[in-house]
């Protein structure tokens, strides 16, 4: 399985502010707890104001029980490093691509 990164333009894919990254932060801190913290699930984010972007990337595991979210959203296979300045949003912080 691979790592995705679900990215949304800051300009036009959203109202203003960070409200919808931090309900969906609350989400994936339900499923994670639901699912009882399993090792290799992690979702990074990182805010990119130089190019007006916000993504979320998924670990494989992660990816299977947000399949419908990114499949719904602008996404792409992520099979680099974490970029610079992304955190960890919830999950298992030894896990990265």
């Amino acid at each position: 399985m691979s790592w995705y990164r679900v990215t949304f333009d800051l300009d036009n894919d959203q109202p203003p502010g960070i409200e919808p990254q931090i309900a969906f932060a609350l989400e994936v801190q339900r499923v994670y707890n639901a699912l009882g913290c399993p090792n290799g699930f992690a979702v990074y984010d990182l805010s990119d104001f130089e190019h007006m972007l916000y993504s979320f990337f998924f670990s494989p595991l992660a990816a299977e029980h947000f399949a419908d979210y990114i499949n719904s959203n602008r996404h792409e296979i992520w099979d680099k490093p974490l970029p610079d300045g992304a955190n960890l949003t919830i999950g298992d912080s030894t896990v990265a691509p």
